[in-house]
């Protein structure tokens, strides 16, 4: 073979090599892949691989993470890409709504009230003497009947939930003023009076010699008695008084009352 067919030989085996590079690298240059990256293949062949989250020959068709129902307790499943969202209904939380959300963590009952969850709410348990969604009314007892919470004119005062309280007049006690004071329980007759108890006072019957309301004051009797008809001189202020005996007066007690001159009757 001459130079010439050499030549001849040597372009027909180039352009025969050309052509099957150039099928096969012509496929992928439409980019038929629509979500992926394209590898040419022999014969103007192509393969697609896709991103994550979509399948199809072309990487056409995005694939639905939805299908198995993720989302618990009739949350609503959002697919997106490769990944899907779950829009919860009230009082469900979590990534797939598998959490009841506890409504009791906010503390809502008043007054030692028990918190009870509830899907999507709570209830509120009261001790008793409270009423309300949030055990929020403190129930009033003091009129809340006809029963008579106080005695003896004792004033009833509300307290927290079934609790009162009783305000007792003087010389009453007790926790509904029930009881009568004993005034003479502190013993306030003094130098050996004797205590007689009355409703909200005392009397004191006083030895000799003494006198006050708790026999707390010495009598002051005169060094000599200037007094008539046996009657008691004391110092007052300094000052010689009589005290006279019944039926005379004047100043040392020397008069008699004279009843004639009050007349018949």
């Amino acid at each position: 073979m001459g130079s010439t067919g050499v030549k001849r030989s040597l372009r027909v085996a180039w352009i025969l090599i050309t052509a099957k590079v150039v099928a096969a690298g012509i496929a992928c240059l439409s980019n038929p892949c629509l979500h992926g990256i394209c590898i040419d293949d022999v014969n103007s062949t192509y393969s697609c691989y896709c991103v994550d989250g979509y399948t199809g020959v072309q990487c056409q068709t995005n694939w639905d993470e939805c299908w198995s129902d993720p989302c618990e307790n009739g949350g609503t499943c959002i697919d997106g890409i490769a990944s899907y969202n779950c829009s919860c209904p009230e009082g469900f939380i979590g990534d797939n709504c598998e959490t009841n959300f506890n409504e009791c963590e906010s503390n809502p009952c008043q007054n030692n009230g028990t918190c009870i969850d509830m899907t999507n709410g709570y209830l509120c348990s009261c001790i008793p003497g409270f009423a309300g969604d949030h055990c929020e009314v403190d129930i009033a007892v003091c009129n809340s009947s006809e029963e008579v919470r106080c005695y003896n004119g004792g004033q009833c005062i509300e307290g927290p939930g079934y609790k009162f309280y009783c305000k007792c007049p003087p010389g009453w006690a007790g926790k509904k003023c029930e009881d009568t004071v004993d005034e003479c329980e502190s013993n306030p007759c003094q130098n050996g009076g004797i205590c007689i108890d009355a409703h909200a006072d005392y009397m004191c019957a006083c030895t000799f010699g003494f006198t006050g309301k708790s026999c707390e004051v010495t009598i002051e009797f005169c060094d000599s008695n200037s007094c008539s008809k046996n009657a008691i001189c004391v110092v007052e202020d300094g000052l010689q008084v009589c005290y006279c005996v019944p039926d005379y007066h004047g100043d040392r007690c020397e008069l008699q009352y004279d009843e004639c001159l009050l007349g018949p009757g």
